[in-house]
């Protein structure tokens, strides 16, 4: 995951950079959601502990975030990705053919 958020000592923003995996596990786009929104707050939250933003930036940050989850997430159940096996790690129809 990749974030701006400002600065403390200046108006520019100073990018914020963290490389996290995220498997949203779950057998509905619901539950999966609720698991990559935590994991995302929770980066949002580290990400400016120490230099507090604008009162609307976390607002501005999460706009129109649940729905943009939700159209990828029926994009990777389409694909045959979604929902995913919590033993493997792998996509329902991923699963089935490394098994046969």
């Amino acid at each position: 995951m990749e974030t701006m958020a400002p600065a403390c000592d200046t108006k520019q923003p100073v990018g914020l950079h963290a490389t996290m995996a995220i498997m949203a596990f779950g057998d509905s786009a619901e539950e999966r959601l609720a698991e990559v929104r935590r994991t995302v707050q929770d980066f949002y939250d580290r990400s400016v502990r120490s230099c507090p933003p604008s009162d609307d930036f976390e607002v501005r940050f999460f706009h129109r975030f649940d729905d943009a989850y939700l159209a990828t997430d029926k994009l990777l159940v389409e694909a045959g990705i979604f929902p995913l096996d919590p033993i493997e790690g792998l996509g329902r129809d991923e699963q089935e053919d490394v098994s046969n």
